[in-house]
């Protein structure tokens, strides 16, 4: 679990994750004890498993902050619409993780920015604020921002240089290669065959220690970190203004993480009735359409979220798939057969992210494509005076880039020999330049779109589809054999 600091000075505001949020109260009504008041928020969101530090700032003046409707008159009709949008989700996003207290009203919320520079905090830094009849509250984003003109959200791992406080900036490439590590990791452990005739065990040794020790253990792969995996999902969702809280994901990864660590490390248990009914239930709760991890799947294909949150939704999809042959393996001992009901479920999961990884997959190469369209072919530019020693400069070839800057737009090769020599090599240097050109522009892409691990994604699609086919095959002779 992420740590979370309580903190009254401005002091003690150090080192915290770029992401995290903070939190500034100021009582309305003496009814209430702030202090307690701001420790329960922080309550709340180590629940969230979120960064949040802040105080009950009792002796400092209130920031400015922006109001929407006023500010939204001085942008264009797109930065407006854009803005109204970020409101609306953060209003539903902190109602979501930051419910009111008891007896607690709602009287005014904010989706805004600072007016001025506040305690090291930038102008245009965004803020959530909240008015109750208890306190009221401003939670402050040191990451995110709000262009002055544009009124675009600009979101960034900038580290804010006021001697107060001091934030960490977050390697994104990292925390993306560790999520798709991740997804990789739990896709091989999938792998594993499902018996027909259900699993069983006997005398006193547990089910679940069989599925974990002879099915899913044996492969000693490591899993991440407990707090690697969680700070990545953060920084993916954070940084790309996907609107899902991660608990779910971690919630249930570390509780995986647990058991997984006991068995590859042979660690003894005590596996009592309640460990067991504890361990059926978790499982039952991740596979739940409203309460697992089906919900932020859904909503991670969705069109405006299933390029950048691709691979977030592969370490979850992954995880999905090993957590449902996990399940197939625990209901099948106590039915001493098949699980006939589970098993179809995990052969539509199978078909249902094999087909949004593939096309977000081809959806991405469409925009790489359609970028390297947009270099044109060589072509000859100018027209040559020659003498007896040569041409005069003007003439050769070239390549445009539609779509560069003005100072890359044009990449010409000048004739400098003869004319007929000139125009043969500056042609050839022209070829050699654009394709040194395409190659430099592709990489570039690959690495914005995956990270330069393309061949990671590729495969997890691969072994999904290589399993889903074997246990397609099996459910059907499963079903042939029954029905004889």
């Amino acid at each position: 679990m992420m740590t979370i600091e309580t903190t009254q000075s401005r002091s003690n505001l150090t080192h915290h994750p770029v992401y995290g949020k903070y939190l500034f109260v100021w009582p309305v009504t003496s009814q209430i004890n702030i202090n307690d008041y701001f420790i329960k928020y922080l309550e709340i969101s180590q629940n969230f498993l979120e960064s949040l530090s802040g105080e009950a700032a009792t002796d400092l003046e209130r920031p400015l902050i922006a109001i929407p409707k006023e500010y939204y008159a001085t942008l264009s009709n797109d930065a407006a619409e854009n803005l109204r949008r970020r409101e609306t989700l953060t209003y539903k996003a902190f109602e979501r993780r930051f419910p009111l207290l008891d007896g607690e009203l709602l009287i005014e919320e904010l989706a805004t920015g600072l007016l001025q520079d506040w305690r090291g905090f930038k102008a245009g830094t965004f803020v959530y604020s909240r008015k109750t009849n208890f306190a009221e509250l401003f939670f402050i984003f040191p990451h995110v921002s709000i262009h002055e003109e544009t009124g675009i959200i600009i979101t960034s791992a900038h580290v804010i240089s006021s001697p107060g406080i001091h934030l960490a900036a977050v390697d994104h490439n990292q925390a993306a290669i560790t999520v798709i590590d991740c997804a990789l990791t739990f896709t091989e452990l999938a792998c594993f065959a499902i018996p027909v005739a259900g699993v069983f065990v006997s005398g006193a040794v547990s089910v679940i220690h069989t599925v974990f020790s002879e099915y899913i253990a044996p492969t000693l792969l490591p899993l991440s970190p407990k707090k690697s995996v969680a700070d990545s999902l953060q920084d993916i969702l954070n940084r790309h203004d996907i609107d899902l809280s991660f608990n779910t994901f971690i919630t249930y990864y570390n509780w995986f993480h647990d058991h997984y660590e006991i068995e590859k490390n042979k660690q003894i248990v005590e596996e009592s009735e309640d460990y067991h009914k504890q361990f059926k239930e978790t499982l039952s709760y991740s596979l739940d359409p409203n309460f697992g991890l089906q919900n932020s799947l859904t909503l991670l294909q969705n069109p405006s979220h299933d390029i950048w949150g691709l691979n977030v939704f592969m370490f979850g999809a992954s995880f999905d798939l090993t957590l449902r042959k996990v399940a197939i393996l625990v209901d099948s001992f106590v039915q001493r057969r098949l699980d006939s009901i589970e098993f179809p479920i995990m052969l539509e999961r199978y078909k249902q992210y094999i087909e949004h990884a593939n096309a977000t997959i081809q959806k991405i190469e469409d925009i790489i494509e359609n970028r390297l369209d947009q270099v044109s072919g060589t072509y000859h530019f100018g027209s040559s005076t020659c003498f007896g020693a040569g041409c005069a400069a003007g003439t050769g070839w070239r390549f445009d880039d539609e779509a560069a800057g003005i100072l890359d737009r044009e990449h010409r090769y000048y004739d400098t020999d003869t004319c007929k020599g000139s125009k043969e090599t500056a042609l050839a240097r022209a070829e050699k330049g654009r394709e040194q050109y395409l190659d430099k522009l592709r990489a570039s892409m690959v690495k914005t779109y995956y990270h330069n691990q393309k061949e990671k994604y590729i495969t997890i699609i691969e072994e999904w589809t290589n399993s889903y086919r074997e246990r397609k095959s099996q459910w059907e002779e499963h079903i042939a054999n029954n029905e004889k």
